[in-house]
């Protein structure tokens, strides 16, 4: 089946992120006289926003309602964005490697619309992207499909003639349940995960733009 289209999640896929995720979540828990246990991070990682909320909030039992909680989230984030926005070796050549190939591209994260979209703009490559979704565009976020689906559909391609990048399990199941190619570059902070399921595995975007003229030869009809 013929690649059209490759779909980029954001956090460890593009830039290094995750662990400003968990400063953010440690400024909250501080406002309300809480710990963050280390062991909360790895759990977290890849779920969507709502999905982290209601585990925090139960774990350390703030006194806060979700949209309360993702309001002051989101805050933290985007002050904590410009140390973010440092992008991962390898992310422009293989942007410019697709464009140039012909392929469109997509975002799909489970992270907040409006992080999502300042974080694309500051690495200077919103323009190369013909789609950005979230998990706000869709009822489900991963490991549903959801996302995944609706970025085939705004692509106007087949999930089917989509690869997907992604860099934890939640996100390579939900690719593979959209019935979409996935080439994994595991995210650092999982110990162990198990992506044996994945289409591909490389230690890095380097690795993987490498190795972009034999994926797209392969998958020419």
């Amino acid at each position: 089946m013929t690649i059209e289209a490759v779909i980029f999640d954001l956090d460890d896929l593009m830039i290094d992120s995750e662990r400003f995720h968990f400063d953010a979540l440690k400024r909250l828990m501080k406002k309300y006289g809480k710990s963050t246990p280390e062991e909360w991070f790895a759990p977290m990682i890849g779920l969507d926003n709502y999905e982290c909320a209601e585990f925090v909030i139960k774990n350390a039992q703030l006194p806060l309602p979700v949209d309360a909680y993702l309001d002051q989230m989101i805050e933290n984030l985007i002050e904590l964005l410009p140390q973010m926005i440092n992008p991962n070796p390898g992310l422009f050549e293989l942007i410019d490697m697709l464009t140039g190939s012909g392929i469109s591209l997509g975002v799909a994260s489970n992270s907040f619309k409006k992080y999502v979209t300042l974080a694309l703009e500051s690495l200077g490559v919103i323009d190369s992207f013909a789609c950005v979704i979230t998990a706000e565009d869709v009822e489900q976020g991963k490991p549903a499909p959801d996302i995944y689906l609706l970025a085939a559909q705004c692509l106007e391609t087949e999930p089917e003639r989509c690869l997907a990048l992604e860099d934890s399990p939640v996100g390579m199941i939900a690719a593979l349940s959209a019935g979409m190619s996935c080439a994994v570059i595991p995210n650092q902070y999982i110990k162990g995960a198990n992506f044996s399921d994945a289409t591909y595995v490389f230690p890095s975007l380097v690795e993987l733009t490498q190795a972009i003229p034999e994926i797209l030869s392969q998958n020419q009809q």
